[in-house]
């Protein structure tokens, strides 16, 4: 644990010190090293290179910015187009707002769905760049490719639709429960944690992902579950508990539910949790008791 601070202090000192080096550098230039760093994570998915370079572009929030973006949008080059779109997707207009330019930034990142709709990868990625941007105006032309047969469009459809409450995304995703890509189920299912939207048809959809071989996709459907209070949730959450899950999810649904019939299990969890849910696990066992 001492050693930790100091690791962090360098972290944050090499951040800082990168992102001034990009802050100095030209579009063009910060463009080609976006699309460096993406190429070097390609080849090797394990040598995480920073993103700097795009965090750079996003923050630098200018007309003479947006339009370089929109038209590397249309770039020949997918590399360029990925980082036209993620900068697109979070111009940042605040230090904590990505919504600089937003009716431009939609309007261009919705019709290049339009212009790439045979490129799955430049699709994946305006369609999380939608997401950030959660404008209505994306909801019918992402709802569109719910069934296009790559899952890595499907994925971001999923991101597109991830913080909206519009009928029409709630369905979406909810098809997207049962979808074969786990990263496509665990995100849409992930979706109805965050959001109050209720059915029959949705708790239904719940229970069937607590028996999902992915663990975190069963953690998540049953803190969705417990949030709605379903009363098959505390056999679900107690099943889970016998088989060692102590994750965030799992410890929140135990907060919501606050059931006396889990407070053995979750006072058996003490001593097997990491330190970062050492102290949901006692708000968690307070609830039980």
């Amino acid at each position: 644990m001492a050693d930790e601070a100091p690791q962090a202090d360098d972290a944050q000192t090499e951040y800082r010190r990168q992102m001034a080096i990009h802050a100095a550098m030209s579009v063009p230039a910060l463009v080609r090293s976006a699309v460096s760093q993406m190429q070097a994570e390609e080849r090797d998915p394990d040598a995480f290179t920073g993103t700097f370079a795009i965090s750079a572009l996003q923050q630098r929030a200018t007309p003479a910015t947006l339009t370089a973006m929109i038209q590397l949008l249309q770039s020949n080059d997918v590399y360029e187009r990925e980082v036209a779109a993620w900068v697109l997707g979070q111009m940042r207009q605040g230090k904590y707002d990505y919504h600089a330019f937003q009716d431009e930034a939609v309007v261009a990142l919705v019709e290049g769905l339009t212009r790439w709709h045979d490129d799955p990868r430049t699709l994946k990625a305006i369609g999380s760049a939608l997401g950030h941007r959660d404008d209505p105006r994306a909801i019918a032309p992402l709802v569109a490719l719910k069934d296009h047969p790559d899952g890595r469009v499907r994925y971001g459809v999923t991101q597109g639709l991830l913080y909206s409450e519009d009928p029409r995304a709630s369905a979406t995703l909810l098809e997207f429960t049962h979808d074969p890509e786990n990263m496509v189920r665990d995100w849409a299912t992930f979706a109805f944690t965050m959001h109050d939207v209720d059915s029959a048809e949705i708790r239904e959809a719940l229970f069937a992902r607590t028996g999902d071989d992915d663990i975190d996709i069963r953690a998540e459907a049953i803190e969705a579950l417990a949030q709605r209070h379903d009363p098959r949730t505390v056999s679900v959450l107690l099943a889970a508990l016998a088989d060692g899950a102590n994750g965030s999810s799992i410890l929140d649904a135990a907060i919501v539910l606050a059931d006396p019939r889990l407070s053995s299990a979750l006072i058996n969890l003490r001593g097997h949790v990491a330190d970062c849910q050492r102290e949901s696990l006692e708000e968690a066992i307070a609830a039980c008791s």
